[in-house]
């Protein structure tokens, strides 16, 4: 079974972009999350499969909040918090994307 629950702006950052505006930002990403096909696959697995090999981008860190934080950057803001089982995707503007795990470990990339 495929457990997924999808926020959008989670942490209210985005008020001023319609939902519309956020939904295209996303692109296809949530829809590859919740592609029942791969429900039994690790979420980066099943993403790889669907888009191409996944590089980590290391040097950051998602917070308890799913901001991402990278030295010398601006933090950024989720634009939306998808739990698919028990693990997280944070999605981003600029195409970055976090995978955080139960134990609270995360996997960034960039996927756009």
């Amino acid at each position: 079974m495929l457990n997924i629950n999808t926020i959008m702006d989670p942490l209210n950052k985005f008020q001023d972009m319609s939902k519309v505006h956020i939904m295209n930002n996303l692109g296809y990403v949530p829809s590859w999350a919740g592609n029942i096909e791969y429900k039994d696959l690790p979420l980066k697995d099943a993403l790889e499969i669907q888009y191409q090999p996944l590089y980590e981008i290391k040097g950051g860190i998602v917070d308890e909040n799913g901001i991402y934080k990278f030295p010398g950057d601006p933090e950024l803001y989720p634009l939306i918090k998808l739990t698919r089982n028990d693990e997280i995707l944070y999605q981003y503007i600029f195409g970055m994307v976090s995978i955080v795990q139960e134990d609270g470990s995360s996997y960034v990339t960039r996927m756009d």
